[in-house]
This record gives C-alpha cells, sequence and structure tokens, in this order.
C-alpha cells in the first residue's frame, strides 16, 4: 500500500515552532488541539496522536463508496512500533514477552520486546473511537487482531502540525536520496533465521529487526529460602519450641509403653 503525509490537508509550522528550549517536541496545546476536534475531554499526548498515524498509514477506513480498506495485524503493528521505539520515535518501554507466531498453519513461541504503554495506548484509541478492531483466526486457529484508523482517527490527524510525523517518516518509509516517502516498509517473518524483516519489492530494501533480541536482564536477584531450610539454622519461634517439646513428649510415651 502506498501512502503519503500528502493524501491529508495538514497545517504547517516551522521548526523553530516545533522545538521547544530544551530541544524537545512540545506537547502543550495538543490534548486541547485534539480534544475539541475529537470532542472528548481525554488526556491525549504525542504517543497517542504519533501511534495513531502508525496506524493509518497501514490501516484505514473507507472514506467513500467503493474504496478499499485496509487493515494491519497485531504482529506487524508489534514490530513497526519497536522501531518506533528504538528510533526514538516512540517515547514507550519494552520488555521480552513470549508470543505466538503464525505462519503458513503452524505456531512457534517466540520472545519479543513488546511494549506494554503502546498496547495501553492502542486500548485509549479504541476506546474513543480514534480506531477500529476485528477479531480473527489464524490457520492454525490462534486468535489474532487487526487495527484500522477511523473517520473519527483521520480527523485528529488532520487538527496537528504536519512537522509533528516528520520522525516517523524516516521508520515506515524506504530510505532514498531525494527522500521522496513514497515506498513504504512491509513487514515479513523469516522461518530460516526466525527474525522480522522489514522490506520492500519495489526497491529490494531487506533488513532484519532486533524485536527478537532480548536484552539482559540489567539487575540481578536471589531468592529468598526460609530460615527453617538453611542448613545448619533452626528457627527459634513459638511455634517450633511447641512441636518440639511435643515430639519429645511423644518419644518419652514411647519409651515407658515399650
Amino acid at each position: 500500500m502506498d501512502d503519503d503525509f500528502d493524501d491529508f490537508d495538514f497545517d504547517s509550522e516551522s521548526d523553530e515552532e516545533q522545538k521547544g528550549d530544551d530541544g524537545k517536541r512540545p506537547v502543550h496545546d495538543l490534548a486541547q488541539i485534539i480534544s475539541d476536534e475529537a470532542g472528548t475531554d481525554f488526556a491525549w499526548t504525542t504517543e497517542h496522536v504519533l501511534l495513531c498515524r502508525l496506524i493509518s498509514l497501514y490501516g484505514r477506513c473507507a472514506l467513500k463508496p467503493g474504496e478499499k480498506e485496509t487493515w494491519v495485524r497485531s504482529t506487524a503493528l508489534n514490530v513497526l512500533i519497536y522501531e518506533c521505539i528504538a528510533a526514538g520515535v516512540l517515547d514507550f518501554d519494552y520488555a521480552p514477552v513470549l508470543s505466538n507466531i503464525s505462519y503458513r498453519g503452524e505456531s512457534k513461541r517466540v520472545w519479543l520486546n513488546l511494549s506494554q504503554e503502546a498496547a495501553a495506548a492502542i486500548d485509549d484509541l479504541r476506546s474513543t473511537g480514534m480506531i477500529r478492531a476485528v477479531r480473527m483466526y489464524t490457520e492454525d486457529y490462534k486468535p489474532s487482531t487487526a487495527f484500522q484508523v477511523s473517520v473519527a482517527g483521520l480527523g485528529m490527524m488532520k487538527a496537528v502540525p504536519q512537522a509533528l510525523f516528520d520522525e516517523l517518516r524516516h521508520v515506515v518509509y524506504v530510505p532514498d536520496d531525494q527522500n521522496t516517502y513514497k515506498d513504504m516498509v512491509q513487514i515479513s517473518w523469516n522461518p530460516h533465521k526466525d527474525l522480522f524483516a522489514l522490506k520492500s519489492d519495489k526497491t529490494g530494501y531487506y533488513r532484519y529487526s532486533t524485536i527478537t533480541e532480548v536484552e539482559d536482564v540489567s539487575y540481578v536477584s536471589s531468592p529468598y529460602i526460609p530460615t527453617v531450610l538453611r542448613r545448619g539454622l533452626q528457627p527459634t519461634t513459638g511455634a517450633y519450641e511447641e512441636i518440639e517439646s511435643t515430639s519429645m513428649l511423644a518419644r518419652a510415651g514411647n519409651d515407658t509403653w515399650t
């Protein structure tokens, strides 16, 4: 699917207006702008808008009769979200999650770096009607979800400056010398290497995603061993003393009976 940023009537702002004193993208008035457009008082963030735009590039509703609508599957979307996080476009954290990958009727369990914050933002977009979801099943009957942006979501993105999406272009479009942003990357699964790839059949662009590269845990934890299980140590609680005294009396009684 070819999709560029010219199919929406965005307003543009200068670079000076898009950067604050600390060099970060501003979010002041963004929630109010979107709330006015969407008619809600939800606390919108920059990440909500960027995530909605990312979904719209691969899945969007039909705007008129006979127009083709598209959907993006959750697995491919998770790869795109991870790539945006790795590129610094989305300010989300991620952690390894054991996930099902279905390919040609067979499923495999693979560790993926997934973002729970992104999943929560997607739920926010769904609950406010900015995106739609459809539940489906794979060939081997595993549940899967696909997403598309709604008319309300398209209206929300038209209310924000176009420059907000500049960084997103560098992730989802194949890089070229002219920066035309015409060829979007597609997500595919390589069953021989157990890796996801970002590719383009038009230009031959192909690179592997690092979403399957689970990072080492940055901290060390020690197991808790109760005192009663530690070798050479005995608990000194009253309960233990009561059990011990009861055992001694039983042994004494046995000796008397014999």
